[in-house]
């Protein structure tokens, strides 16, 4: 999992996350590192946060053009409705 998708229980722990791939402790040293092939930790406690599993649901939404405004259903395309899009929504599942 990456430092980003569990920013908030990081955050939550005590932790600090720069720019979303680097977590320091309360001192502002530098204990985990996302990099492109996973990351690195040297804290036990980073380890179990960032092991913990994401589960990702998915939910309807109005959809939306550059502008912010809705975007009406196309008559011509009765199989596909345009005005709503599928976006994701990511949740924690904490271990007990």
């Amino acid at each position: 999992m990456s430092i980003a998708t569990h920013k908030a229980e990081l955050e939550a722990a005590g932790f600090t996350v720069a720019r979303g791939v680097a977590v320091l402790d309360h001192t502002g040293i530098v204990v985990a590192e996302d990099h492109p092939h996973g990351f690195w930790s040297k804290n036990a406690e980073v380890d179990a946060i960032l092991a913990q599993p994401v589960k990702v649901e998915t939910k309807l939404v109005r959809a939306r053009n550059e502008d912010g405004h809705f975007i009406a259903d196309d008559p011509a395309t009765p199989d596909v409705n345009e005005a709503w899009v599928v976006k994701k929504v990511k949740k924690v599942i904490k271990k007990k």
